[in-house]
């Protein structure tokens, strides 16, 4: 064989082990990517299924526990019930503090329980549009001791109720709002549950009490506080579309934060 012919059957040899080397780490990159990926899939719903196992009261004084809220200085409210508190007590209760959210939040302020100052919300509010379309900003720039976010329901509709990109725009959220506000103290609201006939609409809405776990994972995680709001609506207090809030629950509602966050 001449010495061209064998020069030649040698780097043909070399192009092609380079070639199967070459597809072998894209095969290998590929299959590490699907691995990683179902691995946070895994990790999310162990989270989920972890949560569920836990009871109610367990998680709410561990939750307790992380921030020292053991309601022995929460004097007012502790002496107080929601029904003792006039209405008109709020705006005085919630001096200094925003809650941004969406239309269920704006009923705050259309209801007359807290002053324009005081609210930030819009129908169909997402955390997305919160930041993209300056909600956030207007937040910051009052400067507020404390934020409650009131959030969920229209990301969850957005996201198809998909755990994955609800827990990673919460997640990114909360990394925004404490970035644009260093200096407030944040309380994240759960999710009120959904009734006939939106759940009849959309089964996954059914499923709010996990998503609102995740919630209160994410927040012991970033340390911020949550707010269970899993007890203060009753079946007579939604309006016909199952979603929304007749004037009667927002006062146990913001009883509930103000006690939460300690405001009097």
């Amino acid at each position: 064989m001449r010495r061209t012919e064998r020069y030649g059957i040698i780097a043909f040899a070399v192009i092609v082990a380079i070639l199967i080397v070459y597809a072998g780490r894209l095969f290998f990159v590929e299959y590490e990517n699907e691995k990683e990926a179902a691995k946070t899939v895994r990790e999310n719903v162990g989270v989920l299924e972890a949560l569920e196992a836990q009871d109610v009261e367990a998680v709410s004084q561990e939750v307790d526990a992380a921030w020292g809220n053991t309601g022995s200085f929460n004097f007012y409210f502790e002496t107080h019930t929601a029904d003792e508190i006039d209405a008109s007590e709020y705006e005085d209760i919630f001096e200094g503090c925003v809650v941004m959210g969406d239309s269920i939040t704006h009923g705050l302020e259309s209801y007359e329980f807290l002053r324009d100052d005081q609210v930030v919300a819009k129908e169909g509010l997402t955390m997305a549009k919160a930041v993209s379309e300056g909600y956030l900003d207007e937040v910051a720039a009052l400067q507020p001791e404390v934020i409650f976010l009131s959030f969920g329901l229209n990301d969850l509709l957005n996201y198809s109720g998909d755990v994955n990109k609800f827990q990673s725009r919460l997640c990114t959220f909360i990394e925004e709002v404490k970035a644009a506000c260093p200096n407030s103290r944040i309380y994240i609201n759960s999710m009120m549950p959904v009734i006939s006939p939106m759940t009849d609409k959309y089964e996954y809405l059914k499923d709010i009490p996990l998503y609102n776990m995740l919630i209160w994972y994410d927040c012991t995680v970033y340390s911020v506080t949550y707010v269970d709001n899993s007890n203060v609506a009753t079946e007579d207090m939604y309006a016909s579309d199952g979603t929304h809030f007749k004037k009667s629950m927002y006062k146990y509602w913001l009883y509930n934060m103000a006690k939460t966050a300690y405001l009097r």
